[in-house]
C-alpha cells in the first residue's frame, strides 16, 4: 500500500506545513504532546523522535526512502512511539536534542534522529539513516532492531547512559560568571581570530561548507565604524562582494541560499531562509553606508525585493523556500546552455553565457549551470565589443527574461509559517533599509509586518512562536521575544512613533520576566513550563543566526541608554558576565553578542531631536538616518506619552529659536546644537570619526 492509499496519521490536523507533509507517511506519526508522551509511558516503549523542517533536502530523502518503507514503518509503528517535530515550531526541542546527538556522535544536522526513554531522556542519536546500509551508514532498520535489543535486555545500562548524557548536556550549557574585564582586548581577540579564519582568495571564513556568517560581517563593519580599523572593513567588503558574485546569491531573483558547498561560493545548498536573508540585507546596507559601494546597495535591495515579492504572507513573511523542486535539489535554479539560448536567442544568450558563467558541460556537471557573476559589465563590454552601458542593459534584459522563464517552472515549496523571531529580523532589515535609502515601501512593509505579528502572536502578555493554518501555535522562546523587540526598536528609530517603542518595551519586559535568570544572570532558552528533562538551558553561542541572549543583551543596553533605566543596564551586564568566560575563550563564536556589547564597551552616540512633531524634524531625521553610527541611540522630545519623555537623554533639550533642533551627544555631553541639515551632517560625521580602541 502506498502512502497515498491509506488514512492520514495524526499530523493531518497540525498547523505546521512540515508536519502536514508527513501526514500520509506509512509511519503513524504523532506530534510532540501529551498523547505521545502518555502512550510512551503506558506502553513502555521508546520514543523515536525525528526533527526536521520543510526546506530540508535530506529530510525529504529520509521521508521517501525510510518513512515510507513498509518494513521500516511496521517496526516503528509496532515497537516505538514515532514523534515528528518541526524544528522551526519547537526550537527548544531541537536545541536540547541536537546537543545530545552532538555529544554522542561529534556532529549534528537534519533530519535529527533521537531515541528517547518515556522520561524523554536521549540514549541514541544520529541524523540521516538510509533504508539500506550505505557509505558507512547503517540502515534505519538495523538501528531500530539494535535499539530494541538493548531496550529489552540492557535497559538499566541504557537508562544510566541516558542520565550521564543529560549530565554532559547540563555541563555543556553551564556558565561561570566572570567580570567584564578587558572588553576592548576581547574585541581585538575576536578580530584577530577572524583574520586567522579569513579566506583571502574567496572571502568568508573557514573551509567548505561555508556559511555567510552575518554576525562576523556586522561585527567587522561596526568595529570599523567605531575604531576605523582598516582590516575589519577590508575583510567584510571582500566577503560581501564575493558572496554577491557567487552562486550562493540568486542572480535572477535576489536573496541568498543557505550556504555554499565549496570555498568559492559557487555551488549552494539551495534552500532560502527568511532569517538568513534579513541578516544579510542588514549587512549589505551597513556595508553600503561605510563604503558607498553601489554594488552593495544593489544586493541589499535585490534581497529585500525577493522577500517582498516571494515571501509575503498577508503582510508578514513566510519562513523558508525548499531546496527541492520536482524531487531534485536545486532543479528550479539550474540551467543548461541550450535552454538559455532557447529562452534568450543567440545574441542575448552570448551575453548571458559570459556574464553568468554558463558552459556547455555545466559548471556543476551534467550540462547544468548555477548562475554566478562571472564577468562584470566593464569586462563584458570589452569581450563583446559594446559600451559598458550597453553591457549593463543587456545583462539586465537577460536576467529579467531568464527570471520570467524560471517562474514558469514548478516552484520549490514555500513554508508559510509566520515565525515571530524570523519576522522580527526582517522587520529590522526593512526598517533599517528605510533609514538608509529613504524608500517608503520599506517602512510600509516593516510596519505592516509588525502589526500582523503583534495582532496574531502577542496574546495576553505571551508571545506565540508561529502563526500557520489560521492559528497561533507554541510558546515563544527567547529568540522570538528578543528578535522581535529589536525589530520594533529599529522601526521606532525609523519612524520615531512611540507605539513601536511601547511595544518593544513591553516585549522586552516580558522576556525579562519569563526568561531572565535572577541567580546566575543571562536568559534561559525557553520558558520553564516546557516539558523537557533539562528546562533551564542557557546559551549565547552565535552561529549563522544570533543567540537570543545576544539580542536580549543588546535590547537591554539600548533601553538603558534611551530611558536612563539602570535596572536594564544591570540585566545586560549580568547577562554579559554570565557568558564572559566563554566569550574570552573563543570570542569569534560570539560576534552577535559582541555587536550588542559594543554599546557598553564604546561610547554611545546619543541623538535627540527637539521639535513639536515628526513632520517638523523630518529633514534633520533624514540626516541622522543616513549617518553610520553603530552605537546610536535616538530620541525625540515630542514623544510626550512615552517613557522617553522622562529620560535624562531628553531633559532640557529644547528647540532653539522655535526651530527643530538636533543634539548630538556622547555620555550626555553634547556638541553644538544643529538647526540646519548641513550642520547636523558635519556634527554626525565628527561623531562617526571619533576613534575608539580596536
Amino acid at each position: 500500500m502506498s502512502s497515498a492509499e491509506h488514512e492520514p496519521n495524526a499530523l493531518i490536523s497540525e498547523a505546521s506545513p512540515y508536519l502536514r507533509q508527513h501526514s500520509l507517511d506509512l509511519v503513524r506519526w504523532l506530534p510532540w504532546g501529551e498523547e505521545a508522551l502518555r502512550r510512551a509511558r503506558e506502553e513502555d516503549k521508546p520514543i523515536f523522535l525525528s526533527i526536521g523542517y520543510s526546506s530540508c533536502h535530506w529530510c525529504h530523502v529520509m521521508q521517501e526512502e525510510s518513512f515510507n518503507n513498509p518494513e521500516i514503518a511496521a517496526i516503528l509503528n509496532r515497537h516505538f512511539i514515532p514523534v515528528l517535530v518541526d524544528r522551526e515550531e519547537r526550537p527548544e526541542l531541537d536545541e536540547l536534542y541536537m546537543a545530545a546527538v552532538q555529544l554522542m556522535t561529534g556532529q549534528g544536522g537534519w533530519p535529527l534522529t533521537v531515541l528517547l526513554t518515556p522520561e524523554l531522556e536521549p540514549f541514541f542519536g544520529g541524523t540521516y539513516f538510509p533504508p539500506e546500509p550505505r557509505q558507512g551508514l547503517p540502515s534505519l532498520k538495523q538501528v531500530l532492531l539494535a535499539v530494541l535489543e538493548v531496550w529489552r535486555n540492557k535497559r538499566a545500562q541504557l537508562k544510566e547512559s541516558a542520565k550521564e548524557l543529560l549530565a554532559g548536556i547540563r555541563q555543556l550549557y553551564s556558565t561561570s560568571p566572570a567580570e567584564l574585564e578587558q572588553g576592548p582586548e576581547v574585541v581585538r581577540s575576536a578580530l584577530d581570530e577572524l583574520v586567522m579564519l579569513f579566506d583571502e582568495k574567496n572571502g568568508g571564513f573557514g573551509e567548505a561548507p561555508k556559511f555567510p556568517m552575518p554576525g562576523h560581517l556586522l561585527f567587522l563593519l561596526r568595529i570599523h565604524g567605531l575604531t576605523k580599523e582598516p582590516i575589519a572593513l577590508r575583510m567584510a567588503h571582500k566577503t560581501l562582494l564575493s558572496m554577491a558574485r557567487g552562486g550562493i546569491h540568486d542572480q535572477l531573483a535576489g536573496g541568498f541560499h543557505r550556504y555554499s558547498t565549496d570555498r568559492a561560493w559557487l555551488l549552494p545548498h539551495f534552500e532560502k531562509m527568511l532569517a538568513d536573508n534579513a541578516l544579510l540585507a542588514r549587512a549589505y546596507l551597513e556595508g553600503y553606508q561605510l563604503t558607498s559601494d553601489e554594488a552593495l546597495r544593489d544586493v541589499a535591495e535585490r534581497t529585500l525585493g525577493w522577500a517582498l515579492r516571494e515571501m509575503r504572507v498577508e503582510g508578514a513573511f513566510a519562513s523558508a523556500l525548499d531546496a527541492d523542486s520536482e524531487g531534485e535539489e536545486g532543479k528550479y535554479y539550474l540551467w543548461s546552455s541550450s535552454e538559455v539560448e532557447r529562452e534568450l536567442g543567440q545574441e542575448l544568450a552570448r551575453v548571458a553565457r559570459s556574464a553568468f558563467g554558463i558552459t556547455t558541460s555545466g559548471n556543476v556537471g551534467n550540462g547544468l549551470n548555477v548562475l554566478y557573476l562571472a564577468t562584470a559589465p566593464e569586462q563584458l563590454a570589452q569581450q563583446l565589443g559594446m559600451s559598458v552601458e550597453q553591457a549593463y542593459v543587456a545583462m539586465e534584459e537577460a536576467r529579467e527574461r531568464l527570471l520570467s522563464a524560471r517562474e514558469r517552472r514548478p516552484r520549490p515549496f514555500r513554508d508559510d509559517k509566520v515565525v515571530a523571531a524570523y519576522n522580527g529580523l526582517m522587520i529590522s532589515a526593512l526598517a533599517y533599509a528605510y533609514q538608509v535609502l529613504g524608500k517608503e515601501r520599506y517602512r510600509e512593509a516593516a510596519e505592516q509586518a509588525a502589526r500582523y505579528v503583534l495582532s496574531k502572536l502577542w496574546k495576553g502578555g505571551q508571545l506565540h512562536r508561529c502563526y500557520a493554518a489560521g492559528r497561533a501555535t507554541g510558546f515563544g522562546v527567547l529568540e522570538d521575544y528578543a528578535f522581535l523587540t529589536r525589530g520594533l526598536i529599529d522601526l521606532y528609530e525609523a519612524t520615531l512613533e512611540e507605539t513601536w517603542l511601547d511595544s518593544a518595551i513591553e516585549l522586552h519586559q516580558s522576556a525579562v520576566q519569563l526568561f531572565h535568570d535572577e541567580q546566575g544572570g543571562g536568559f534561559f532558552y525557553a520558558q520553564r513550563r516546557a516539558n523537557l528533562p533539562l528546562p533551564g538551558l542557557k546559551s549565547a553561542y552565535d552561529g549563522a543566526l544570533p543567540s537570543g541572549n545576544s539580542y536580549a543583551l543588546g535590547n537591554a543596553l539600548y533601553l538603558a541608554e534611551l530611558l536612563g533605566d539602570q535596572a536594564q543596564r544591570e540585566v545586560a551586564r549580568r547577562t554579559a558576565r554570565a557568558f564572559w568566560g566563554q566569550v574570552r575563550a573563543r570570542p569569534s563564536s560570539f560576534t552577535f553578542l559582541l555587536c550588542s556589547l559594543l554599546l557598553e564597551l564604546y561610547p554611545a552616540q546619543q541623538v535627540v531631536l527637539a521639535a513639536g512633531s515628526h513632520d517638523e524634524a523630518r529633514e534633520l531625521l533624514r540626516e541622522v538616518h543616513r549617518a553610520y553610527l553603530p552605537n546610536r541611540v535616538l530620541a525625540a522630545t515630542w514623544l510626550k506619552g512615552s517613557p522617553v519623555a522622562k529620560s535624562p537623554l531628553v531633559r532640557d533639550k529644547m528647540p532653539i529659536q522655535g526651530r527643530p533642533t538636533a543634539y548630538v551627544c556622547s555620555n550626555y555631553a553634547c556638541r553644538e546644537p544643529s538647526l540646519e541639515p548641513e550642520h547636523l551632517r558635519r556634527m554626525l560625521a565628527e561623531a562617526a570619526g571619533a576613534r575608539g580602541h580596536p
